[in-house]
């Protein structure tokens, strides 16, 4: 039972954490498809430049498969990793779409997707 109660007790993080997989594992799908995404916007140049885009669709997954096995096994460190990775995804993410489409708000909302992932680091390692 004081697994239940704890398990519960950080319902919130696991929420913000559940909707930042959610995120990683909708980019690694939609880059796995064959439709050839970074082609259809200007704001995905520089990343197409870095790595094509089954790379950045391995890198989306593996970041989505942290969040959920460390809230599955409820395994702080794992959990922490997978944070701290989702951070710098975002945060480069967000610098890249900002060099190719600084006009747009999409460098915005990665950046605070990346400052939440920043937050969620500290409160999971601050959990008893």
């Amino acid at each position: 039972m004081k697994k239940i109660k704890q398990y519960f007790k950080h319902a919130k993080f696991r929420a913000i954490e559940l909707t930042l997989m959610g995120i990683s594992l909708f980019w690694g799908i939609v880059l796995m498809v064959p439709t050839n995404t970074f082609d259809g916007s200007s704001a995905y140049n520089s990343m197409e430049q870095l790595a094509p885009e089954s790379v950045w669709s391995g890198l989306m997954v593996i970041v989505a498969m942290f969040h959920f096995f460390g809230m599955l096994k409820d395994d702080k460190m794992v959990r922490r990793v997978g944070l701290i990775l989702a951070a710098g995804q975002w945060y480069f993410i967000s610098s890249m779409m900002a060099l190719d489409a600084s006009a747009s708000t999409e460098w915005g909302v990665y950046f605070i997707i990346g400052v939440l992932a920043t937050w969620l680091y500290g409160k999971v390692g601050g959990q008893k």
